[in-house]
């Protein structure tokens, strides 16, 4: 599924220093939007250091803290992820709440059921 999420990126509001000055033109497109989500992901990270260099569950966190958006376009029903929209909008609110909620070691989020928590990381498991 391809975008995973989405994020702003129309009409968005930029600095550029132009001879010293700061002009705050309104911006739009995928450097806009890759920004926004740079932006929740170290959000992420910052609100629980035991996500650095945890690439994989912090894509897992926003993919799961986003909001859905179904459509009809692109065959996909109206489920969530789509490839129109896949998991929905990014959500930096429910993404930090997410993270605060990540445990030490390689354990679930969410509690389940597991024998060994080591042997199963957040991002094999289906929430």
């Amino acid at each position: 599924i391809k975008p995973n999420v989405v994020a702003p990126g129309a009409e968005m509001r930029s600095t550029v220093f132009v001879d010293g000055f700061s002009i705050y033109p309104e911006a739009s497109g995928t450097p806009i939007s890759a920004s926004f989500m740079c932006g929740v992901a170290a959000l992420v990270i910052s609100s629980n250091p035991k996500l650095k260099r945890r690439v994989r569950d912090v894509v897992e966190i926003l993919h799961h803290a986003a909001r859905p958006i179904p459509s009809l376009e692109c065959a996909s029903l109206i489920a969530t992820p789509n490839n129109l929209y896949g998991y929905g909008f990014v959500d930096a609110y429910a993404a930090v709440q997410r993270a605060l909620e990540f445990p030490y070691g390689d354990c679930p989020i969410q509690p389940v059921a597991l024998d060994n928590c080591k042997t199963t990381s957040y991002s094999q498991l289906d929430i």
